[in-house]
């Protein structure tokens, strides 16, 4: 996590961040992301923890299909947006 915003990118993409951390530890990375949401960076964060559940926009993927809910709330249909489709290359070659 240091390592990935000892730069101050503008986006942090967090995969997880919090995984087999222990409790102390996984709330300091909630605030070092938190602070760094509110210095103006785009902060998206992908985890089953629960701990991010009461924080900013939530969205779960259902079908294909970003659904939404305000913050502090479980994953409702209230708000759609539609997921890109991978762009397969020519011949199927490359990365996606």
């Amino acid at each position: 996590v240091m390592r990935s915003i000892v730069h101050q990118p503008c986006v942090i993409l967090a995969d997880e961040p919090t995984a087999s951390l222990d409790a102390e530890r996984k709330q300091e990375i909630r605030s070092l992301l938190m602070q760094m949401c509110e210095a103006g960076h785009t902060v998206v964060v992908v985890t089953h923890d629960s701990l991010f559940f009461d924080v900013g926009r939530q969205f779960e993927m259902v079908k294909g299909r970003l659904e939404g809910a305000p913050p502090g709330t479980p994953v409702a249909a209230d708000e759609t947006i539609d997921a890109p489709r991978p762009r397969i290359p020519e011949g199927g070659a490359g990365l996606l």
